[in-house]
């Protein structure tokens, strides 16, 4: 029992008691369980004062009497010692009732200390004892544990007692006073090392290591170098095959008469003629002196040279033959056979008839001709878009007339068919030109498409519907005024996705001239950005062009001064005459002399205000 009063029983407290209670009986269980462990001498700190009020003397004697009196409510007569005496001699004298435990259920099996042993024959006691304090029962439960011992040792599984941590033996030394002492923490990740290595030298681990480390990589080499051998063998085995071959298909060649490059009438070493040695696999000759000093004689039999066998036979390298082009035996567009042509360029062959347009005359023997596909020409502008696509039809010329079983001419067995054949459909694409305006889009047949932009081709039928062109909204159209359409501009460019605001020119950015009487002038269009504005010549046919171009020179000649243009002065005459205005220059002269006057009626005003003040100002003294 504790003698601490801020620790003290007050009242019949089972929590309390039970854990004060615990601690008294695991305290005594572990003294009898190490009785001979040897007494050393421990350091301890010295407490803390407390700053906490000390309770008076009445106030401490009170609570000694009350724990006395607890105590002795709970153990009213003396307690046998539960290691000596047995369990029923015990619970006589606490006056419970015993309780027989069998200690072989599997409740009982994984038990090494007493305080596991209380949680599992704790329910066995309250069942016959109901009521109980659980303090009371403590000397029992002391006295089945050492039943439980007993029983464990006969059945050969005795219960090992745990180790407990001995003092660490200090030499007493004056311990500082002047504060708190300080106390070194290890964390768990160092316990677990210092477990796990159980004393072993860090040195002689490390050093087993590099050994270890070694060893691997020697068994490294080891194994590299056999492989190297390996490689080597396959190699030289392999160099062998080829000689040997190469030395065989050469005596073949030789036994049929076949004509083989002759080996050379000089040493390969010396550079000399005379008496030489023959390679039979290259054409490389060699004196016996200069392929070995201490050979007397030629070798017998096959031979090969020195750098043979070291680099191994030559392979010739044949040139390739340019394959033969063969012409298709049908016609790319009908399918059909007979009286074709054939490109003298790609495997393609066409009927004259299926052309467009057809071929009217028969192409002069000697001369080669070529398909539509190879003549389709390089454009100068790369496609940016394709807008839409329509289909077109093309008739064939009317078929082969034969009179009384003769044909007029034996051209027209190549020109014309010998049936009457339908009209067949192919597709144009309306296409936007990369840094070119929409006024110069244009329809490109499917062939052009086909040969110079397949891949914008395919990437736009994955869009679009192959068979079907595609139908824009009515409300674009319907913006166009369809009476005043002098540039046929909704049948050329709406009805196909082109909006009518990126035909509009916006304003006129900037300008290069080309001599005195030829300008490009950089146009920013209506509703699309500055990066897709283009270049025009000034005489390009575009709706709106010139007004912009005047409206451009009066900005640049009000703003800047700047002479404008003969030519465009010109144009601004023509336009004024056409709507009844006096000409440019009489109209500037107007202005000059409006100018002329409003600067002196200036110049008058200011030496007014200039006189005055000489006049009114007074001198004091």
């Amino acid at each position: 029992m504790s003698d601490d009063p801020d620790n003290s029983m007050e009242g019949s407290d089972s929590v309390e008691d039970e854990a004060t209670l615990v601690e008294t009986f695991e305290e005594a269980d572990d003294d009898h369980e190490d009785e001979e462990v040897p007494e050393t001498t421990t350091v301890v700190a010295p407490k803390k004062k407390s700053k906490k009020k000390k309770k008076s003397k009445k106030k401490k004697a009170k609570t000694e009497s009350t724990k006395t009196s607890a105590e002795a409510d709970i153990f009213p007569i003396d307690i046998p010692d539960p290691y000596t005496a047995s369990c029923d001699e015990v619970c006589a004298a606490i006056g419970m009732t015993n309780v027989d435990v069998d200690f072989d259920l599997p409740d009982f099996h994984r038990i090494t200390n007493l305080k596991s042993f209380s949680v599992a024959v704790r329910p066995y006691i309250l069942y016959r004892n109901p009521g109980t304090i659980v303090a009371k029962m403590y000397p029992m439960i002391q006295a089945k544990y050492k039943e439980f011992q007993n029983h464990m040792a006969s059945k050969g599984a005795p219960i090992q007692k745990q180790p407990r941590h001995q003092p660490i033996a200090i030499s007493p030394c004056p311990l500082d006073q002047s504060g708190p002492l300080t106390t070194t923490r290890k964390s768990a990740r160092t316990k677990r090392d210092g477990e796990g290595r159980k004393g072993t030298d860090s040195d002689q681990e490390f050093e087993a290591l590099i050994k270890q480390h070694e060893k691997e990589q020697d068994k490294m080499e080891v194994e590299k170098e056999k492989q190297r051998q390996v490689r080597a063998a396959a190699k030289t085995d392999k160099r062998k095959f080829e000689l040997e071959s190469a030395r065989a298909a050469k005596k073949a060649r030789r036994d049929q008469g076949i004509a083989d490059d002759n080996n050379h009438e000089y040493c390969e070493v010396c550079r000399q003629g005379g008496e030489l040695v023959l390679c039979d696999t290259c054409v490389r000759a060699y004196h016996v002196v200069c392929i070995d000093e201490n050979l007397e004689q030629a070798p017998e039999g096959l031979w090969s040279c020195p750098h043979c066998e070291e680099h191994g036979p030559e392979v010739k390298v044949e040139e390739e033959k340019p394959p033969v082009k063969v012409n298709h035996s049908h016609c790319r567009i009908c399918g059909e056979g007979e009286y074709l042509f054939l490109c003298g360029n790609c495997p393609c062959s066409y009927h004259a008839y299926c052309l467009n347009p057809p071929l009217e005359e028969v192409v002069q023997p000697g001369t080669s001709w070529y398909c539509p596909r190879c003549l389709v020409p390089e454009r100068q502008h790369r496609v940016e878009k394709i807008l839409s696509w329509r289909w077109i039809v093309i008739n064939y010329p009317p078929p082969l007339e034969i009179k009384n079983g003769e044909i007029e001419s034996s051209s027209d067995l190549l020109l014309k068919p010998k049936r009457v054949m339908p009209p067949r459909r192919e597709r144009e694409f309306f296409v936007k030109w990369k840094n070119l305006a929409y006024w110069q889009c244009e329809w490109i047949s499917e062939t052009e498409m086909d040969v110079s932009f397949s891949a914008l081709v395919r990437m736009y039928w994955r869009k679009v519907d192959p068979e079907h062109p595609p139908m824009f909204d009515e409300s674009t159209l319907a913006r166009h005024h369809k009476d005043d359409d002098p540039y046929k501009l909704r049948e050329r460019f709406y009805q196909y996705g082109v909006k009518p605001e990126w035909m509009q020119v916006h304003r006129i950015l900037n300008h290069v001239s080309y001599g005195k009487t030829q300008q490009d002038y950089l146009v920013k269009w209506k509703e699309l950005p500055y990066d897709q504005s283009t270049w025009e010549r000034d005489d390009t046919d575009i709706a709106s062009y010139e007004d912009a171009i005047i409206k451009y020179w009066n900005h640049r000649e009000r703003m800047l001064n700047e002479e404008i243009p003969k030519n465009v002065v010109k144009i601004i005459q023509t336009q004024r005459e056409s709507k009844g205005l006096p000409a440019k220059d009489e109209e500037s002269l107007r202005k000059k002399r409006r100018r002329k006057s409003m600067s002196e009626r200036n110049m008058k005003c200011n030496r007014t205000t200039l006189q005055k003040p000489e006049a009114t100002f007074i001198l004091i003294s």
